[in-house]
């Protein structure tokens, strides 16, 4: 396995994916709507995303980076705001890929860190993200107001 970083000549790889994180999270499949915004994130490079690709060259899961600042530290930190490995490939070290390989690109943009959420209950994905250095925030409380359009 190999990840690259995504292109627009990987883009349909890209969006049937996220198309299936969605899914994941409880949403309807709307591979369309999937495209438009994965390809409008990254013609505007409002994010990076991450491609894992197998040996025989399948696309077999993907992160989205969105970039952003820390004003307390003034530097760019990262947001890990997606990760999908497709089923039948987890567990095989595809998850830990795409992490090192955000570490990786961190580094490069100068970042001092990566910052992520996820679901109480995903507890493969908290065991995953603690074990490639991932510690849980206890400083501060995490809020959400939602925004009717």
């Amino acid at each position: 396995m190999k990840v690259i970083e995504a292109s627009r000549k990987n883009i349909h790889s890209v969006c049937e994916l996220f198309d299936l994180y969605r899914r994941f999270y409880g949403q309807k499949s709307n591979l369309p709507a999937a495209n438009k915004f994965i390809e409008k994130r990254m013609r505007q490079r409002e994010s990076i995303v991450l491609l894992a690709v197998s040996q025989e060259g399948l696309s077999i899961g993907f992160a989205q980076l969105y970039p952003s600042f820390s004003s307390v530290a003034m530097t760019p930190i990262l947001y890990l705001n997606d990760l999908y490995v497709s089923e039948n490939n987890r567990n095989a070290g595809v998850g830990r890929g795409l992490i090192e390989a955000a570490c990786e690109k961190a580094v490069e943009l100068g970042a001092s860190g990566i910052e992520l959420s996820t679901q109480i209950n995903n507890f493969s994905a908290k065991s995953l993200y603690e074990k490639t250095g991932f510690s849980p925030v206890e400083d501060f409380n995490y809020y959400v107001r939602k925004i009717s359009t």
